[in-house]
């Protein structure tokens, strides 16, 4: 993004040593502390990020950006941080957040991330083939013929449910191409929230 002069972007690598160097307008050593701070930023892309660094207030004023102040968020499952907040009831307002309904408790040790040796298709749902954001090329036809080269993933969060009034991008689909619609781990997925 940082190629893009329309684009400042800033990081925050929760896991770096301080003085780290990133491709960025601005490195960041915690998360911004005030709603002012927060009022800067149009979207924020959290990859696995660990919100166990944050406190209950910092949580709070993060739904208030989304929900009444139309920020927009992009979050990413991982497994390096996200099985440890996800128990937590103090993190209750970023499950909320999430378009997709998230395990908790007992069941993280019985259904850890989904990992493959093998590559998983996408399976885009009519929304998905309709969501001008994810062509690869400027017509819908020409998009989904390259999508279907693009081998699959190897990893998907286990979650098949999404929230009500969710929409449902791409799903993750057999390799053998047999799967009961529906049924698939949610892999793309987007959903208002308040005016975010």
């Amino acid at each position: 993004l940082t190629r893009d002069r329309s684009f400042a972007v800033d990081v925050l690598l929760g896991s770096a040593l301080p003085g780290l160097s990133q491709d960025a307008r601005q490195v960041l050593d915690e998360f911004p502390s005030t709603a002012e701070a927060l009022d800067a930023y149009d979207v924020l892309v959290a990859i696995d990020f660990d919100w166990q660094q944050l406190d209950a207030r910092a949580c709070s004023r993060l739904e208030r950006w989304v929900a009444r102040d139309s920020g927009g968020l992009f979050l990413m499952a991982g497994g390096v941080f996200m099985e440890a907040w996800l128990a937590e009831n103090q993190f209750e307002a970023i499950r909320n957040l999430h378009p997709v309904e998230l395990r908790r408790g007992e069941r993280l040790l019985l259904t850890p991330q989904q990992g493959f040796s093998q590559p998983r298709p996408l399976r885009f749902s009519p929304d998905g083939e309709d969501a001008e954001f994810l062509w690869l090329s400027p017509n819908r036809i020409a998009s989904q013929t390259i999508w279907t080269e693009f081998p699959g993933v190897y990893s998907c969060f286990d979650t098949a449910t999404a929230k009500p009034g969710a929409t449902v991008y791409a799903r993750l689909g057999q390799a053998d191409g047999l799967s009961l619609a529906g049924q698939e781990p949610v892999y793309l997925a987007g959903h208002l929230y308040g005016s975010g």
